[in-house]
């Protein structure tokens, strides 16, 4: 059923079939065939976006009613099946923020820094319109001078 709705760019219905695989896992508690499966369903060709974001989401939201043990197993799985994704990286900064304030309670500072060192977001904030006519300004007067200062340098 999921390949068809994949198949046939269905979002929704993908997505409710994606979250209906990751309740079903969850509520038999059975929490390795359910880290299998986020891996393998977030390696399917012709992968929805909006499907795959809203099932990590899902996920993400069933967290913390596990032990610290299971916690921490979902929490390396789904940052590993979202890197590299823009479209989910929201959703892994929040979860290597759980991972680091986990660190930070069991008294590994260093390694809680260590893990948010390493979080990249290239998310670019929505602008409003003055801070981008701002921007847009800043970038010309960069190019016209750094442009000119060279014809300057070449020329003399």
């Amino acid at each position: 059923m999921e390949k068809q709705t994949r198949i046939g760019t269905d979002t929704i219905s993908n997505s409710r079939v994606l979250m209906g695989i990751i309740d079903f896992l969850f509520k038999r508690k059975d929490y390795k065939t359910l880290n299998e499966t986020l891996v393998s369903l977030m390696k399917k060709h012709g992968l929805l976006k909006q499907s795959a974001t809203k099932m990590i989401q899902h996920a993400i939201s069933l967290i913390d009613t596990v032990d610290l043990k299971t916690k921490l197993e979902l929490v390396d799985t789904l940052r590993a099946v979202m890197d590299g994704k823009i479209f989910v990286e929201v959703e892994r900064a929040r979860l290597t923020r759980v991972l680091s304030k986990i660190k930070e309670e069991k008294g590994e500072i260093v390694e809680a820094a260590d893990i948010l060192q390493e979080l990249q977001v290239n998310t670019v904030p929505p602008q409003d319109s003055e801070q981008s006519e701002l921007s847009q300004w800043s970038t010309q007067v960069f190019f016209s001078f750094s442009f000119s200062f060279l014809s300057f340098s070449f020329f003399s």
